[in-house]
């Protein structure tokens, strides 16, 4: 059954023994998948426990885990994955805000900044919910899917899970001309997401495919219907480049963004609507000092140049 609220698309799809399988843009009734389906009928199949590259769940002693892998855009069988990458803390500035820089500047690299084991519900906030960033060459990230997943013990106490990708309006033009469009798009007169919302085209990033609904739904919801279990929810974002876009501004953390943007945000919530867990995710795209690719190719990769220069342009 396919439900929206809250300006969020709510899920609900039947537990496979101990695994939760969540369909990006399902939009039918009683779905039901088996372990390591393709679903390439209906959309990615997310969630398996089996099959090369998959994330396995192993343990319970994390309550809330998040991992993430990248594939190669042309790797369907995900035969060929990116092994698992750390995630740091963000640091902060003298004011106690998190620093901004969108580069590796940003983060502090003295501890990972998962959710430890044997954290629990008692444990302090700062415990409980990360701000993390987590780094990707930009070649790699330009033309790699991405995969996260949530491993979620019973000590977690979730009864629902709220998943925000990634997603911005990248112009307010009466005749903006984006590059994944056929032609001109009329994104003015935008004031909120209700009433008046700009067509899709106006906006970029994984959210615009991941949620159904985009732009009225920001994000997913996942109810739990048993949380007695360990279970895993998985979400499998598209490649810039499989998107016509010009750069990674299409998932990764953009420190000079001109409009509200909507970072990775991964929740564990109880009935009663309090936050037992949660994940605030940069990715940030790394960039190799030396030459680059030529200038035929008209899309920057990343933020900041040879030269230290940070670049704002792309979508």
């Amino acid at each position: 059954m396919f439900r929206c609220y809250l300006g969020r698309s709510l899920l609900r799809i039947s537990f496979l023994t101990t695994t939760t399988v969540l369909i990006s843009g399902c939009e039918l009734s009683g779905v039901s998948v088996n372990s390591g389906s393709t679903c390439s009928a209906i959309g990615a199949c997310i969630g398996s426990t089996s099959g090369s590259g998959s994330s396995v769940i192993t343990s319970d002693s994390v309550p809330f885990a998040l991992s993430i892998k990248s594939y190669w855009e042309d790797d369907t069988d995900k035969s060929y994955p990116n092994f698992e990458r750390a995630l740091y803390h963000i640091k902060k500035n003298s004011s106690g805000d998190y620093v901004s820089t969108g580069t590796e500047d940003d983060l502090d690299k003295t501890d990972t900044c998962n959710i430890k084991a044997g954290t629990t519900l008692n444990s302090a906030a700062t415990d409980r919910q990360r701000t993390c960033g987590l780094l990707i060459p930009e070649t790699r990230l330009f033309f790699s899917k991405v995969e996260f997943s949530v491993d979620i013990a019973a000590s977690a106490g979730c009864e629902v899970v709220y998943f925000t990708p990634l997603s911005f309006q990248v112009s307010s033009s009466a005749t903006f001309l984006p590059s994944w469009a056929s032609g001109p798009v009329d994104c003015s007169g935008y004031t909120k997401p209700i009433p008046t919302t700009p067509p899709l085209d106006c906006f970029s990033g994984p959210g615009t495919k991941l949620v159904t609904g985009f732009p009225k739904n920001r994000g997913l919801v996942q109810i739990l219907k048993n949380n007695s279990i360990l279970n895993q929810l998985s979400w499998l974002s598209e490649s810039a480049h499989d998107n016509n876009r010009l750069d990674n501004r299409w998932s990764a953390y953009y420190p000079l963004e001109p409009s509200p943007i909507l970072n990775w945000k991964f929740e564990c919530v109880n009935e009663g609507s309090k936050k037992n867990f949660e994940y605030n995710l940069r990715i940030i795209p790394t960039h190799d000092a030396g030459d680059s690719v030529g200038e035929e190719w008209s899309r920057y990769l990343g933020w900041v140049d040879d030269d230290g220069i940070l670049n704002n342009d792309g979508f």
